[in-house]
């Protein structure tokens, strides 16, 4: 929905879940076992945030927080995090770890401890995101034979 506005920029966006003002939305790996299609749902969202910036939209009506304008800054800083998440993640796969191993040594807004249960497995296919993010760019590999399957940096 365009209309004219005081604000800059190019009329106002229904974001959802995609462009929040101060939470990174969940973007998770699942995939079903029966199709051999090789998705990267972390670098499909990391796309679409750019063209998001791209579009410059006056305002941001997002499903979740408040209104907000600027989404230039906001996907500047959301890209900058998940940056960061990859390296982080690349300096844990210095020895070979499973995608669950690597989800217990990463840095979550409370300690794994803390994480309910029900909740890990949200966490887990977060990192198997990431981690297939990590594969596609050349950055990490599964170890070759390893049961269950290991990743490591390289």
């Amino acid at each position: 929905y365009k209309r004219q506005s005081k604000l800059p920029g190019q009329g106002r966006m229904f974001s959802g879940d995609h462009l929040l003002p101060e939470i990174s939305p969940h973007i998770g790996l699942y995939e079903d076992p029966d199709d051999a299609t090789v998705t990267d749902p972390l670098g499909d969202y990391l796309d679409s945030l750019e063209r998001v910036g791209r579009l410059a939209p006056a305002e941001i009506l997002p499903a979740h927080q408040y209104a907000f304008t600027d989404a230039a800054s906001r996907v500047g800083e959301l890209l900058t995090h998940h940056e960061s998440r990859l390296t982080d993640l690349r300096a844990l796969l210095s020895r070979p770890l499973t995608p669950w191993q690597l989800t217990e040594r990463m840095e979550w807004n409370r300690p794994w401890a803390d994480i309910p249960y029900g909740s890990r497995n949200i966490a887990v296919s977060e990192a198997e995101a990431h981690l297939r993010r990590l594969v596609k760019l050349g950055r990490a590999e599964a170890v070759p034979g390893s049961d269950p399957v290991t990743y490591v940096a390289v």
